[in-house]
Parts: C-alpha cells; sequence; structure tokens
C-alpha cells in the first residue's frame, strides 16, 4: 500500500484515526486508575501537594492528653511546727522516694497523682530518745507550666501508723532541665499541714527540695 493510496482515500484515513484512537483512549483510562489504586501513586502524590500535605499535618499536630511521669527524691530541710522549731542534720533525718504519673492536658496544663514515701530518723533529746518511722503522703495536683518555670499546688494527706487526722496544701515551683527526651528537674516544695488528734491540734511547715526525672 502506497502513501498516494492514502491520500487518494480520505474516508480510509478518517476510519484509521478513530481506530487508533479507540485504541488508545482506554489505555489512557487504565493507567490513571492503576495509580489511583497503589498507595503512593503519581495522582495521589500529585493530590497531596495540592491540597498542601494534609496527612502530614495531622501526623505533626500533637494529640493532647499525654502521658509522662517522674520519679524523683524529696529532702526536706526545715520543719516549722506547734511547740518548735527542727532542722535537718540536727534534730531529724528524712528522705522521701517520689514516683508520680502525670496526665499533660495541654502544652501548660497537667495533673500529676504522686505519693510519696518518707523514711525518718528522729535524732535524741533532752524529752525524747531517738527514734524511726515511715510515713505516706498522697498528694495529687494541679501543674501549669509558664515556660522557664513551673507552678503548681497538690492537696495531700499523710498516712501510716500513728499519724493523726490530717490534711495539708504543697504549692511548688519546678524547674526542668532537658536531657534527651527526658528532663531533670528541680523543685521547691512548701508544704502546709494541720494535724488533730483528740484535744490536739498541731500546724506544721516543712519546706523541701525534690529533684529527679520527669518523661
Amino acid at each position: 500500500m502506497s502513501m498516494s493510496w492514502l491520500s487518494r482515500t480520505p474516508g480510509f484515513r478518517w476510519r484509521l484515526l478513530l481506530v487508533l484512537a479507540a485504541a488508545l483512549f482506554p489505555f489512557q483510562t487504565f493507567a490513571k486508575e492503576a495509580c489511583s489504586d497503589c498507595p503512593m501513586g503519581m495522582e495521589k502524590h500529585r493530590h497531596h501537594e495540592g491540597t498542601g500535605g494534609s496527612a502530614a499535618a495531622e501526623e505533626s499536630a500533637p494529640a493532647w492528653p499525654r502521658l509522662g511521669g517522674h520519679v524523683g527524691l524529696a529532702l526536706p530541710v526545715v520543719k516549722f511546727q506547734t511547740g518548735g522549731v527542727s532542722a535537718i542534720g540536727a534534730d531529724f533525718l528524712q528522705v522521701g522516694l517520689a514516683p508520680g504519673v502525670t496526665v499533660m492536658l495541654d502544652e501548660h496544663w497537667a495533673v500529676d497523682f504522686e505519693v510519696v514515701g518518707y523514711s525518718i530518723w528522729r535524732f535524741a533529746s533532752d524529752s525524747a530518745a531517738a527514734s524511726s518511722s515511715t510515713a505516706l503522703v498522697v498528694d495529687p495536683g494541679v501543674i501549669y507550666n509558664f515556660g522557664p518555670v513551673a507552678t503548681g499546688l497538690r492537696l495531700a494527706m499523710q498516712t501510716g501508723g500513728g499519724v493523726p487526722v490530717n490534711g495539708g496544701l504543697i504549692p511548688l515551683v519546678n524547674k526542668g532541665f532537658p536531657i534527651g527526651k527526658m528532663k531533670w528537674f528541680i523543685e521547691l516544695d512548701l508544704p502546709f499541714f494541720v494535724l488533730g488528734s483528740p484535744g490536739t491540734t498541731t500546724v506544721s511547715f516543712s519546706p523541701q527540695v525534690h529533684t529527679g526525672i520527669a518523661f
């Protein structure tokens, strides 16, 4: 078949173009469907570029609340109470182990569920012999993170053998220092307690230093 023959039959040329178009159209449709079905197809890739990468934005957005925690040591340094003042090293030695679970509600607010187990050694004095005891303080609280420092307030109750009815408030100031994905923190606690037994009410104020690791 020569080109001159094709030029003399215009109807045949039109039929040939129609056949080629019909053959190419299904191929293009199939290619687009296959691309949209694959997880990382070009059509889907272009769609994410056009919408600004909504999937990446969802992954980078923070999810609240978050769960964290801490563990530390608490060291009371002085005790002001009804009947007198006592100081660490001179009148007593007291160390507390303080684990806690923290629920971070957003970038600033958190609820902290903490308990502190204390071992206490009281030195002998003119009026009393040396003694030792243990006590547990349950002190959940609310924390607000300002950025440079965090502050909070805890409700507290002492438990243990021989501990009278009591209740307390513990204001605190906390400063954290990042260490990888964790933080080393140092905290000043200001526990204020009212303790009552039949015929007696005692008020105590015992500033303490609290330090440890938060995660």
